[in-house]
């Protein structure tokens, strides 16, 4: 999901959504810190990276972050697959960052 550009035609004034696949790391990286997606219809594009890529789970509708928007393949936003940074190669180094940090707030929680 993002606010980059649509083929090129400027910025997106919504947030935009695709559903992605992930694909076997020897098809395009073998970076364990990132993960290839791919759609076919659609691709990331400028304005994209940072953005999340995301996994529902079908069963509790609960969404979990795999990956960040990183770079793609390809020209014109039409890449045949794009590149993500994998979110749980960093889980370690986010969970030593978050814990040596302090609001001096509780947790949100959702209402």
């Amino acid at each position: 999901m993002g606010w980059g550009q649509i083929e090129n035609a400027g910025y997106t004034e919504v947030l935009r959504e695709a559903p992605v696949q992930v694909l076997d790391p020897l098809i395009c990286n073998k970076n364990p810190r990132e993960i290839c997606f791919k759609n076919g219809v659609t691709s990331t594009c400028y304005g994209d990276s940072g953005g999340p890529y995301v996994y529902v789970d079908p069963e509790t509708n609960r969404y979990t972050q795999v990956g960040l928007v990183s770079y793609g393949y390809g020209s014109n936003c039409s890449g045949r697959y794009f590149i993500g940074t994998n979110t749980a190669h960093w889980f370690g180094w986010i969970q030593q960052i978050i814990s040596a940090t302090s609001s001096g707030q509780g947790t949100c929680q959702k209402e």
